[in-house]
């Protein structure tokens, strides 16, 4: 185990030391006049976006370090209405896929066109101002990178500059794009008591699967969380993965669209169900953070990259590295009497480390046999089983 992660310490400065003499005098956030792009190198990931004819923000590309500038093409519209990979869509004008802003204007007005008209950059975030072509409506946009990890943070805010209130009826965190083609896989997690933390895969197919949660509050029945790779790949290890997760405890929703020409995106924010903001004259909005990240390790990497960045970036400071203690949880086995209800047999250290794992199939419900099973591992003869659950005991090693 020390040799791995030696060999791994010394893959990853080596990926360090090569990034940083092939980007030596490049910033890490730049904005190519000429092409009208932005180019956002995080780490050993590069996102990229554009201005397209109608000055309105197009995705480019989303993965792997590129290198050189000069390779990349104008951001150029398609000539299908409604297909465009915009940055971050409202609803209106032939817009097709999942919107990221849809508001209501007080003369009935439900259309949003978000046109670019400025931004800027200050070291590792951009911020692109959008407004609406008809009304003073403004959505800034907001970008902060975190070359660690390969991590893109995005959020939104949305301003009011008209005289009346609007009421916002779906306000998004952010659209991310994937390249298009066919193939991709969904991976998510839900759970339930006594069986949390359940990961599902799922292939993307033509049309929109929706992961939420309507409970207000954070839960394991469904988590804001999501991973997308291609082609059934079965190496923990190798292959593109493209992951995240929203930064919000209340009502949430991350949607996962296909479009029939083959493009996957995600978009997520505040869930639209039963969402109506009202955003008073001259007064803003901010939309919960949405994390994401690309790798090329596999689905093992981007677990690691994710835990890695919520270590560094998210845990509070001071003492996010300290090795924090165990909690006992000692309801199931002695409803939380300890002292009274202690083993009525010692367990071999070798053999509890060898104890079987059962899984929700086995038995989906925390039951007498589930536990009758554990016990005659152990060694217990039946009177002692039946003394173990009258009593309630534990196993002590």
């Amino acid at each position: 185990m020390a040799t791995y992660a030696v060999k791994k310490w010394v893959y990853s400065l080596t990926i360090f030391v090569t990034t940083a003499t092939v980007a030596w005098g490049q910033q890490p956030i730049r904005y190519l006049e000429a092409k009208k792009l932005f180019v956002l190198d995080i780490g050993k990931v590069s996102y990229v976006f554009g201005i397209n004819q109608h000055n309105e923000l197009q995705h480019h590309y989303w993965g792997g370090r590129l290198w050189r500038d000069e390779d990349l093409p104008a951001t150029l519209v398609s000539d299908a209405p409604g297909l465009d990979r915009q940055e971050y869509p409202g609803w209106g004008e032939s817009l097709f896929s999942e919107p990221s802003l849809k508001v209501s204007f007080p003369d009935g007005n439900r259309a949003v066109v978000l046109h670019y008209v400025s931004h800027a950059i200050a070291g590792d975030t951009l911020t692109i101002t959008l407004k609406d072509i008809l009304s003073p409506l403004y959505a800034h946009l907001h970008y902060k990178i975190f070359p660690e990890t390969g991590i893109l943070r995005r959020d939104v805010t949305i301003e009011n500059r008209t005289d009346t209130p609007v009421v916002i009826e779906s306000a998004q965190s952010a659209a991310w794009s994937l390249p298009r083609g066919p193939g991709y896989r969904l991976r998510y997690l839900s759970g339930r008591w006594a069986g949390e933390w359940q990961l599902h895969e799922e292939p993307v197919q033509t049309g929109t699967q929706v992961l939420e949660s309507r409970r207000g509050i954070t839960s394991h029945q469904m988590n804001p969380w999501f991973a997308l790779d291609r082609d059934d790949n079965r190496d923990q290890e190798k292959g593109d993965v493209w992951f995240g997760a929203l930064g919000w405890s209340g009502n949430w929703k991350i949607s996962v669209e296909q479009t029939p020409d083959l493009q996957v995106r995600v978009t997520g924010g505040y869930n639209t169900f039963d969402f109506a903001y009202r955003l008073p004259a001259k007064q803003s909005l901010t939309t919960p953070p949405f994390y994401a990240g690309y790798t090329e390790g596999g689905m093992g990497e981007a677990s690691r990259i994710l835990h890695r960045f919520e270590r560094t970036e998210i845990l509070p400071k001071p003492g996010a590295d300290k090795v924090r203690p165990v909690l006992y949880n000692s309801w199931e086995a002695t409803q939380f009497n300890v002292e009274k209800r202690m083993a009525v047999v010692q367990i071999p250290q070798e053999q509890f480390q060898k104890a079987p794992t059962y899984t929700a199939e086995q038995y989906p419900v925390f039951s007498t046999t589930y536990r009758t099973h554990v016990y005659k591992y152990y060694g217990l003869t039946p009177g002692q089983q039946r003394r173990a659950i009258r009593r309630g005991a534990v196993v002590v090693p």
